[in-house]
């Protein structure tokens, strides 16, 4: 497909043209759009020695992570994790080479979930230096896990009701400090869901979106995932990471929590882009945690999930 002013945004030929112009990209590369996500817009092209590649072009309103996600695409070959090759960058624009396979998000494959699993228990192996959100270098802007922990959304940021909610799931968490208490941080994917894993055949081919690695503790990426995916999707995760167990009592309370503090900053998000069906799942999702705490029986796997 070559260049089409009328298929693409016009941005997106004259980034192309320039990117050909100055040797990165394939003469005449083709340039078909895929679907981007909240930072980036994506489009599948080739580089100029055929490869074929994936190039992201920052949204003006987010951050430069550039150079974060390359730290962490080292960190992570190192180990002999699957991730794409960082290519060339600038301020606006990253290169990277494209993985094969298919977001496990669309083919709900049980065995690659798996696979994720014990791949996503290698990535945690590595430590870091802080916790929360890290910078270029890879150290966090937290000093501790508890400071990360209790930076929720004030209630000045939230309606009523919900404001109510993100309130309860503070001082739930910050009453089980003791259970959190977390001293040494390991690499967190940070934004780990069914569509940064690439798979096919039920193997995993690769691990993407490395812009929003983090400090903590590797329980947090486990309960980030099961908020936001399917009850069978998460239990075959899960299976693979503890294989060749599952989590114990005091897992599941600490999975419990970090569910409490990931979905009400997950409430904050959706409600500042006014996603109302986001916003009233996360709200069913903190209730359901919030009583099965307080009754003792906090779960593993959350009472409520997307699907």
């Amino acid at each position: 497909m070559n260049l089409d002013p009328n298929r693409v945004s016009e941005s997106r030929p004259i980034l192309a043209n320039r990117l050909i112009a100055t040797g990165i990209l394939a003469a005449e590369s083709p340039w078909a759009p895929l679907p981007g996500g909240a930072d980036n817009d994506l489009v599948a092209a080739r580089s100029a020695d055929g490869t074929e590649v994936i190039v992201k072009t920052r949204r003006p309103e987010r951050s430069n992570r550039h150079a974060l996600a390359a730290w962490a695409a080292a960190r992570m070959t190192g180990i002999g994790i699957p991730v794409p090759i960082p290519l060339w960058h600038d301020d606006q624009t990253w290169i990277e080479t494209r993985i094969p396979g298919l977001p496990l998000a669309d083919s709900d494959d049980d065995q690659a979930a798996a696979d994720a699993g014990r791949l996503l228990r290698r990535v945690h192996s590595l430590p870091v230096d802080g916790f929360g959100r890290l910078d270029a270098e890879g150290k966090g802007r937290y000093p501790d896990w508890g400071t990360w922990l209790l930076a929720l959304p004030t209630a000045d940021t939230l309606p009523g009701p919900v404001a109510g909610l993100a309130h309860q799931a503070r001082q739930a968490v910050g009453a089980n400090l003791r259970s959190l208490d977390v001293h040494k941080a390991s690499l967190l994917h940070g934004d780990w869901t069914a569509r940064h894993v690439l798979a096919d055949d039920g193997r995993v081919t690769g691990f993407v979106d490395l812009e929003s690695v983090r400090g903590g503790d590797p329980l947090a990426d486990l309960a980030g995932w099961s908020l936001q995916e399917s009850g069978p999707l998460t239990t075959a995760l899960f299976a693979g990471y503890f294989e060749p167990g599952e989590p114990d009592a005091d897992q599941a309370l600490v999975l419990a929590l970090y569910r409490l503090r990931i979905a009400a900053s997950l409430l904050a998000f959706h409600h500042a882009c006014g996603r109302s069906d986001l916003v009233a799942l996360r709200r069913t999702q903190l209730r359901a945690d919030l009583t099965a705490l307080e009754a003792g029986r906090p779960t593993a796997i959350p009472l409520v999930t997307p699907m």
